[in-house]
């Protein structure tokens, strides 16, 4: 009975030290990401805000302002951007900006501004659905990718 309890004793104490996370700090969510040992700082952390358009629906022919802010939250470098709009039916583009994805703002936040006709020669048509599609990635594709979306309807007139 006694080397049972031995036994069972020393797996407990085996199970509460190969479980110890005392191991230089490398756990600390506050200091470590993403479960590797890479300081928080060195990731990007991007955010998206699109002040314009809004999801409301808009007529053919409208005129609408693009305004779409990309910052990393560390201050780090915005790399990579690309704003899509594209039909919810059958995902074709019909807007696909800027024409140079690698922008490299080191200031850690770009803003992007345009306008865009939604008009028949644009391939809009009325009583249609579109996606307006912002992203903004790292140094390698798919790296920190952050993708927002937003929907809007074309009014039938």
């Amino acid at each position: 009975m006694k080397n049972v309890l031995l036994f069972g004793s020393l797996i407990v104490m085996f199970v509460f030290t190969a479980c110890s996370s005392d191991d230089g700090g490398t756990d600390n969510p506050d200091t470590f990401r993403r479960g590797t040992n890479t300081p928080a700082s060195d990731y990007f952390e991007y955010t998206i805000d699109v002040t314009s358009p809004n999801a409301r629906d808009k007529s053919l022919d409208d005129e609408m302002s693009i305004n779409i802010d990309f910052k990393s939250s560390t201050g780090k470098t915005v790399h990579y951007i690309e704003i899509l709009i594209f039909s919810k039916l059958d995902s074709t583009v019909i807007y696909d900006q800027p024409s140079d994805n690698h922008i490299d703002d080191e200031s850690g936040a770009y803003k992007f501004a345009d306008t865009f006709t939604l008009s028949v020669a644009n391939g809009v048509s009325i009583d249609t659905d579109w996606i307006l599609e912002a992203r903004v990635w790292g140094t390698n594709p798919g790296e920190e990718d952050v993708v927002k979306s937003l929907g809007f309807h074309i009014l039938s007139n």
